[in-house]
């Protein structure tokens, strides 16, 4: 039995997959390599090589020519060294809002609302700066080392301070600083609120000069002057002693 020559065959195939292709019923695709990936175009990314999708540029992103690896972010949005190449580029968070105190005569309460725009973040922290200042306002200092903080001046994580030892009669101006993870990327001045708090209601202010006038092997007599404020009338004194062991 004789076989029909196979050059025959291979021209009918061929005949007949002519015929389909004119006729629409036959469709032609054309298969790449799992080692060959077209380029993205632009305004998309693909962070890694491969035979996988291009991904559209996140929010506030962009890719301007064809093959990016990243979207670059906008003027005034960053990435911050943590966030994946798909997570939308974001930006500092703005001021704190509706600052306000509550002062008694041993604790100061500072309170306020978060931020309207947290830049597109959830990492929002809050630092607090104080300032002592005089009648004049370029009499002013930082006043860090003379207070305490609870729980803490800086990394707050809830939107309220209590600030404590401070003292009375003075004039103490604090600014209340909102932080996200790209807060220290930006060039542009720190969103703050402000707020003076005088500490006149409290208590007399400490005493004068203190003086030895005289002592015994049993007794010790001092004065001291009377402090310059007193709003209220002084009913006494209170006087605290140690024993200084060498």
């Amino acid at each position: 039995m004789h076989g029909q020559p196979l050059y025959s065959s291979t021209v009918a195939l061929e005949q007949s997959l002519a015929r389909q292709i004119a006729a629409g019923r036959c469709e032609v695709r054309r298969r790449t390599s799992p080692q060959f990936s077209e380029a993205c175009q632009p305004g998309f990314f693909k962070a890694y090589a491969g035979n996988i999708n291009c991904s559209k540029c996140p929010p506030h992103c962009f890719s301007y020519g064809e093959g990016a690896a990243i979207c670059r972010c906008e003027t005034g949005f960053f990435r911050a060294e943590r966030d994946p190449p798909s997570m939308a580029c974001t930006r500092p968070p703005s001021p704190p809002r509706n600052l306000l105190f509550n002062l008694n005569d041993t604790s100061l309460i500072l309170e306020w609302s978060p931020p309207s725009d947290t830049g597109g973040r959830r990492d929002l922290t809050y630092n607090v700066q104080c300032k002592r200042c005089g009648p004049e306002p370029d009499q002013c200092q930082f006043c860090e080392e003379e207070l305490r903080y609870l729980p803490r001046q800086l990394g707050l994580t809830n939107a309220t301070v209590t600030v404590m030892d401070f003292s009375a009669h003075a004039n103490y101006t604090f600014e209340i600083e909102s932080l996200n993870g790209v807060s220290e990327m930006s060039s542009f001045p720190r969103p703050v609120a402000i707020i003076t708090v005088s500490t006149d209601q409290g208590g007399p202010s400490l005493v004068g000069t203190l003086k030895k006038d005289w002592a015994s092997p049993n007794s010790i007599a001092l004065s001291w002057q009377q402090p310059e404020q007193t709003p209220q009338g002084i009913l006494d004194y209170e006087i605290k002693y140690y024993q200084k062991i060498f």
